[in-house]
């Protein structure tokens, strides 16, 4: 059975700040995150986005239906 080698690698950059310039980390820190995931964030809104316009859409088109069946 082959385990691959699931090594944690620690982030060297928390050596680079000293303490006192923690809102200079914490900016850095969003700005990282948003550097790297900031296109899956996006994508993410957006297919929520179209999930919720189109479950819109199906009741538009069920609601026309049933009026003009009623009709």
């Amino acid at each position: 059975m082959f385990v691959p080698n699931l090594a944690v690698v620690e982030d060297m950059d928390k050596f680079r700040y000293s303490v006192k310039s923690n809102r200079r980390i914490k900016s850095v820190a969003v700005a990282r995150v948003f550097k790297k995931t900031g296109g899956y964030i996006f994508q993410l809104g957006i297919v929520n986005f179209l999930e919720q316009l189109i479950l819109n859409l199906f009741l538009v088109l069920h609601c026309y239906n049933r009026e003009t069946q009623l009709m």
